[in-house]
């Protein structure tokens, strides 16, 4: 059984802790004062009660141009560059981006909440990595599932797991590329 976190909480945070779970289940409103939550959750390091190390980016933060492609490969402006050279280039940019040292990518952390009558939620959002000052929160609400949430996070396209580089597809670099 997963603990009771509201009853570690000052009293009014535990209540706006059942309010969430009430509001989750569709029979209250979510609560005006939902960032006091968020807050307490921060300023007591109490995130990330399921993190997998799982780091997120988005395609749209990695630099894909002809000019990016020549200044690395140390080409003269009149070499032509085609598309097989766009893509080598371009997969090689995403894994330096993902396993680089680099604050764009996130992890989305989940944390299980559960009320007095064994009802549970969790409350997600992403940590943004930011360096010696550690991870920064921004919670995107509530959800039923860890599962759920990942199928949020990746619904938009741009999401992507790093562990699934090689399932990028070159139309989707070359998509990205911008051409000068």
């Amino acid at each position: 059984m997963v603990e009771n976190m509201s009853e570690r909480m000052p009293s009014n945070i535990a209540q706006i802790h059942d309010a969430a779970i009430e509001f989750a289940y569709g029979r209250k409103n979510l609560p005006e004062d939902i960032e006091e939550l968020y807050e307490w959750l921060i300023a007591n390091k109490i995130y990330g009660g399921e993190l997998h190390y799982e780091l997120y980016y988005h395609l749209t933060d990695i630099e894909f141009s002809d000019e990016e492609l020549r200044w690395a490969r140390k080409l003269d402006q009149s070499a032509p560059i085609d598309d097989q050279m766009r893509v080598k280039y371009g997969r090689e940019a995403i894994d330096n981006y993902v396993n680089g040292f680099n604050d764009h990518l996130v992890s989305p952390e989940t944390l299980k909440l559960e009320n007095d009558r064994g009802e549970t939620i969790y409350i997600c959002g992403i940590g943004y990595m930011a360096g010696q000052g550690g991870i920064e929160m921004t919670w995107h609400g509530f959800y039923e599932s860890r599962e759920k949430y990942l199928e949020y996070l990746k619904s938009d396209g741009g999401m992507r797991d790093s562990v699934e580089i090689d399932q990028i597809k070159d139309a989707e670099i070359l998509e990205l590329w911008k051409y000068h």
